[in-house]
């Protein structure tokens, strides 16, 4: 779906990207967190790339843990440079569909402890 750069400005103040969701619907769909692999990579840079330097306010985007520390950090940094303002990173990696099993927060993955 296209949507016009003059609709997502129009009122807002910041747009979020929310590459996040982990959840069925997000799998069936190809969008949330099911973009954070490596194939969909150009596309995402794209979208930020598109967005931060066609509109005056910032690109936020909401991340979950990839993999490894280094991806994860080496994700952030291509976003930053595609234009990220602000990047979260929920400190969770996407669940097992299957059972919906996953380990849990992993704040000392983000904090370095």
């Amino acid at each position: 779906m296209h949507v016009p750069l003059w609709l997502i400005y129009d009122g807002n103040c910041i747009v979020d990207l929310n590459l996040g969701c982990p959840q069925r619907i997000a799998h069936s769909g190809h969008f949330g967190s099911y973009l954070l692999d490596p194939t969909d990579r150009p596309l995402v840079l794209a979208m930020v790339k598109t967005l931060s330097s066609h509109l005056s306010i910032p690109v936020f985007v909401k991340i979950r843990l990839l993999d490894s520390v280094e991806d994860s950090v080496q994700l952030c940094r291509q976003l930053v440079e595609a234009g990220a303002g602000l990047i979260a990173i929920h400190a969770r990696y996407r669940v097992n569909l299957v059972g919906r099993t996953g380990p849990g927060a992993r704040y000392s993955t983000l904090s370095g402890r």
